[in-house]
């Protein structure tokens, strides 16, 4: 009788000892439980970051050096395209939205805290008209823009556009190249059939042709520079397509000569 009492007295302590026992928290549990508070965070600061009214953009700060390009169309046209807050806004879209803009080369764009964006603009810096329309640039690359914006004299090119820096890159060596013979170069055309030719400022016209345009181009600079100098002022043309010579279109029409 004395043990089973004993039993059940040590069973009952045993119950309420169960009974008090409090839960038993892991280094996992905690983990757990701080990630979510950091995920409950972060999901709660994102919703309140991309309400408009949090941080508006209020200026926009534009530089760089613009003699085309107006700096109130740059304006209007950020003032469009600002459709969020500080955070929130994609500089892309404005970024692609400018460079739609005549006379633009590039433009970079990035956030001043806490309030503004910074534009910083790169003009196109023409070199050339290209007879077709449009401009080429110092880069030799063609771009989008009125002929009646640049000032008058500038040199004109003319070809297929898959072409344009070549042809570019060709006038800028070729003029320098007429310079020392006292001619001023002012026009570059490449046909549909590839060939080239090329129009000084005084209305010369020195055709090239298709093939061996370098080895042409050096005979005629020493045909010139040997013979043809003194009589320059009655020269129209210079055919240079010839294996061994050339010919020569006069002025007066009741002459041609062919060398």
């Amino acid at each position: 009788m004395a043990r089973r009492k004993k039993n059940r007295s040590q069973a009952t302590r045993k119950e309420k000892a169960e009974g008090l026992r409090m839960p038993h928290f892991t280094s996992v549990h905690l983990a757990g439980l701080l990630l979510l508070s950091m995920l409950a965070t972060l999901v709660w600061l994102t919703w309140w970051l991309q309400k408009p009214d949090r941080f508006p953009i209020r200026s926009v700060q534009v530089s760089g050096r613009m003699q085309y390009v107006d700096e109130n169309r740059i304006r209007t046209r950020v003032s469009e395209n600002i459709n969020h807050n500080f955070f929130m806004q994609d500089i892309d879209q404005i970024r692609t939205s400018l460079m739609q803009v005549p006379w633009i080369e590039s433009v970079h764009v990035r956030r001043v805290w806490p309030d503004a964006l910074s534009i910083e603009v790169r003009e196109h810096q023409p070199f050339a008209i290209w007879e077709q329309g449009g401009l080429v640039n110092t880069r030799g690359q063609w771009f989008e823009a009125e002929s009646s914006d640049v000032r008058t004299g500038m040199p004109v090119l003319s070809g297929p556009k898959s072409l344009v820096n070549e042809i570019a890159r060709k006038f800028s060596v070729y003029h320098k190249q007429f310079a020392k013979l006292g001619l001023s170069l002012q026009k570059l055309t490449v046909d549909k059939r590839r060939a080239w030719s090329l129009v000084t400022k005084d209305g010369l016209v020195i055709s090239l042709g298709r093939k061996n345009v370098t080895e042409r181009l050096r005979r005629f600079q020493r045909s010139y520079a040997e013979v043809l100098m003194q009589q320059k002022q009655q020269i129209q043309a210079i055919d240079m397509r010839y294996t061994n010579g050339f010919a020569v279109q006069w002025k007066s029409a009741d002459r041609g000569e062919q060398a």
